[in-house]
């Protein structure tokens, strides 16, 4: 069900952001870095995730969690695992226009993935520190099936650039 419902988000967000632009907007800018560190610059930002990014890498897994800059932005990471697995989950980021599979460093699929994580792909690594236990209250009942948690998104480059932002880190189905 989260799987869906991301894409149609995903597909609506876009769908809406086209249509309210005018017609000589300039392109839209990488989102700004929390904190930078290393010689780390713009390209070494995530970049939005499209449907075809997730064609070109195999995200498998019964459960996932995404990170997103805002509540209605589209997903910078997406990783998926099972429940009660010894296998890393796996995920995807993309940077400077590349989509990079991931893996998680610790090998308990979905279960490994809720509180934050820790991912390597071919020269980056990735971290996602939940900053709070506490949602923000996202419902007019104050409950959710996923609700989004406040996070931070570290990347960690081979030549020792660093770039973090703060964003939402939401799990479930």
């Amino acid at each position: 069900m989260f799987w869906p419902r991301l894409t149609v988000v995903f597909a609506a967000a876009c769908g809406l952001a086209a249509c309210s632009q005018p017609q000589n907007a300039e392109e839209p800018t990488a989102p700004k870095p929390a904190e930078t560190a290393g010689g780390a610059d713009m390209a070494f930002s995530p970049e939005a995730l499209s449907a075809d990014d997730m064609k070109q890498v195999s995200v498998n897994g019964e459960l996932g969690c995404a990170f997103a800059l805002e509540k209605q932005s589209p997903a910078l990471l997406i990783a998926r695992g099972n429940v009660g697995s010894t296998t890393p989950a796996s995920g995807i980021i993309k940077i400077a226009g590349r989509t990079i599979p991931l893996k998680s460093r610790e090998p308990s699929g979905f279960d490994g993935l809720a509180d934050g994580a820790t991912f390597e792909g071919p020269a980056v690594t990735v971290a996602i520190e939940r900053l709070s236990k506490d949602s923000p209250a996202n419902t007019t009942n104050g409950s959710a099936e996923s609700p989004p948690y406040p996070a931070k998104m570290i990347l960690s480059g081979e030549s020792g650039a660093e770039n973090a932002m703060n964003g939402l880190w939401t799990c479930g189905p």
